[in-house]
């Protein structure tokens, strides 16, 4: 663990000079060998380094990210959205795409039996990003989260196949959209072609242009 410790009746001096703040936890790093100290310390100089340039910049703080990242997403797609090819997102004009959240579905749940006088049990799918064009449905799931390995989402596997049962003619592209500081890139989550057909993508859209659509168009923001 990391700890920094500052007594209340002294006020440190030691972040006065970022450069060197930053200079110190890059050797530091080396020193550690835990996938999530190391991500730790390099959260912390890619956030000192953007500190010492943008100091006197509007900053914007947040504990729902994952909902305003949702938010955006659903705007940046119904914008910028203009194909799909070869898996990857084609960005640019959106020429009628319409992603949007519908309200949760109920799955019948085929483990329980139904009885006389038992209630038949089920439970809820909720999809993020959902958009059905004639004989294509495109489902994407908002993660906030990246840089390191995000796990197998079997969620938005099942996703795929429940869709599969109410839509058994139409084709579904599956995907995971996941923010970066880098330009737009691809990865496959999960390839089941061979098997049963299913593929999911991660998308890793940057994070600024996503941002920067979403307050041009601001007024599109609505929240619960």
């Amino acid at each position: 663990m990391i700890f920094l410790a500052i007594k209340k009746s002294y006020k440190s001096r030691l972040f006065d000079n970022l450069d060197f703040v930053i200079k110190n936890l890059k050797k530091i790093k080396n020193d550690y060998f835990k996938d999530h100290e190391k991500y730790l310390i390099q959260g912390l100089i890619d956030y000192l380094s953007w500190k010492s340039s943008n100091s006197n910049n509007v900053k914007l703080l947040t504990l729902k990210f994952e909902d305003y990242w949702e938010k955006m997403i659903e705007v940046y797609l119904n914008k910028n959205f203009e194909n799909y090819i070869d898996d990857k997102i084609i960005w640019g004009d959106n020429p009628g795409f319409k992603f949007y959240k519908p309200d949760k579905l109920y799955v019948e749940n085929n483990i329980a039996e139904k009885l006389e006088n038992e209630m038949y049990r089920c439970f809820k799918v909720e999809f993020d990003h959902y958009c059905k064009v004639k004989d294509k449905i495109y489902i994407f799931d908002s993660k906030y989260f990246g840089n390191y390995d995000i796990g197998l989402n079997y969620k938005q596997l099942f996703y795929e196949y429940f869709l599969r049962q109410k839509y058994n003619k139409a084709i579904i592209v599956n995907g995971l959209l996941i923010p970066t500081n880098k330009k737009y890139s691809t990865k496959i989550h999960i390839d089941r072609t061979d098997l049963d057909g299913v593929k999911i993508i991660e998308h890793y859209i940057n994070l600024e242009d996503v941002m920067d659509c979403a307050f041009d168009n601001r007024k599109l923001l609505k929240f619960n």
